[in-house]
């Protein structure tokens, strides 16, 4: 038996480049779909952050609103007063974000409105607040109230 006769068992060079064409086209979709997946994940991610910080500006708002017998807005100065006679928290509202003392929420708002006695007012005493956030996050609306009791009433004049 001649050694040259002996044949081995292979694949053609056309499948093979079949094979790595076919290859090369799943990878490449493989790596489309994880991106994919990878933008929907951060998306969600944000948005989830975005919520949350909403809903703890919320609950924080609604517990100094219920916690302080006075509440006082300056409109000039951007600033949101709790106040009794031991304690104040003073709320900045900036362009970008919300500071509460060493807290600040990364939300920004399209519109703030403060009311007293059901009217919309600038600077003063206020017994509600109304926090429209832009389309980036969310579209969220907060809108907390208080009940003033006879006290603030009648040391404002009101």
């Amino acid at each position: 038996m001649n050694k040259w006769q002996h044949k081995i068992v292979s694949f053609t060079l056309t499948e093979l480049l079949v094979v790595m064409a076919i290859s090369t086209i799943v990878v490449s979709l493989a790596f489309s779909v994880i991106g994919l997946l990878q933008r929907n994940v951060r998306q969600i991610q944000t948005n989830y952050k975005t919520k949350t910080e909403i809903q703890l500006l919320q609950q924080q708002l609604a517990l100094d609103l219920q916690n302080f017998p006075e509440a006082r807005v300056s409109y000039t100065q951007g600033q949101l007063t709790f106040g009794s006679p031991i304690d104040s928290t003073v709320y900045q509202f900036e362009k970008e974000y919300i500071l509460r003392k060493q807290d600040t929420f990364d939300l920004t708002f399209k519109e703030k409105l403060y009311y007293f006695s059901g009217d919309v007012v600038s600077t003063g005493t206020i017994d509600a607040i109304k926090l429209r956030f832009s389309e980036k996050d969310s579209s969220k609306t907060i809108f907390l109230y208080k009940r003033n009791d006879a006290l603030i009433k009648t040391n404002y004049g009101y």
